[in-house]
């Protein structure tokens, strides 16, 4: 017999192929998680927990510092916004102190004249009658300062005191206008009554012709003493400075002045001292 060794048939013949590896770790914090309470590894568990927390927290912070940068960038905008407003309103109020000087400093003339011994030249009382006709208002740019109160933006101002300076600044405003605009009423009127006291017309021929002629066309709607068959009388000086009806409508032509520079320089005062808050914020 041969002395070759052979393999017994219920030996098994070994696998062919690469040897299996160590068994794979779940990839997944659930996976894991899963995996050690099978096993009963609290220590893991809590380890695994922990992580999720701490993920969680994290997230958390990482959007609420998004969001406060978010929020800083537009309270800066905001701030940029309402100091550009105020700025426009100072330039407003400067704008009609500038109109309304003439008219004003008219009115004052006419009054004068009523209690001088002597009635002024007709050229020079059918200047001012036309000079004190001019009615400009000045109007606060508040758009910014509406726009954070009414969508609820104002929080985004982190300044306590900033915050209800803004909403003050805009109640004071808002009465100023409505105040400007009973004013306007009563100088509008008065004026109405005052032409009714001279011709109008009277003193419109104190213009020169080619400046009459330019302003009728450019306002072809409005009546200009050109070309008529029977021109206005040069206004009567003597008697219209003994007209004391004129007299009163121009006082109170006066008045509505007097109140409505005022409520210029209370809307100019109120827009420099919110802009100094403003700027200081800014600048910090």
């Amino acid at each position: 017999m041969s002395d070759v060794p052979t393999a017994s048939p219920s030996e098994p013949l070994p696998a062919s192929g690469p040897p299996a590896g160590p068994p794979t770790r779940p990839w997944t914090i659930l996976g894991r998680l899963s995996k050690a309470v099978r096993e009963q590894n609290w220590f893991a568990v809590a380890l695994e927990l922990g992580i999720v927390v701490l993920g969680v927290v994290i997230g958390f912070q990482v959007t609420a510092w998004g969001q406060a940068r978010s929020d800083a960038a537009r309270e800066q905008t905001y701030l940029r916004q309402l100091a550009a407003d105020l700025l426009a309103t100072q330039q407003v109020v400067a704008r009609v102190d500038s109109v309304q000087a003439l008219p004003d400093r008219a009115t004052k003339q006419l009054l004068r004249a009523f209690y001088a011994s002597e009635a002024p030249p007709v050229d020079s009382a059918s200047k001012w009658l036309l000079q004190s006709y001019e009615f400009d208002v000045a109007r606060p740019v508040l758009g910014t300062a509406q726009a954070l109160v009414s969508t609820g933006d104002l929080n985004l101002l982190r300044n306590d005191s900033l915050r209800s300076a803004i909403t003050a600044y805009i109640d004071r405003n808002e009465w100023a206008v409505r105040h400007q605009e009973s004013f306007q009423d009563l100088g509008f009127t008065s004026t109405q009554a005052l032409h009714r006291t001279f011709d109008f017309a009277s003193t419109l021929i104190a213009i020169p012709p080619a400046v009459l002629d330019s302003s009728s066309r450019a306002k072809p709607t409005l009546f200009y003493p050109i070309d008529l068959d029977r021109p206005p009388q040069p206004l009567d000086v003597d008697r219209f400075f003994r007209d004391d009806a004129a007299r009163a409508f121009l006082l109170e032509i006066n008045v509505y002045q007097y109140n409505q520079m005022n409520l210029r320089r209370q809307m100019r005062d109120l827009a420099i001292a919110l802009d100094r808050q403003i700027q200081a914020e800014l600048d910090r």
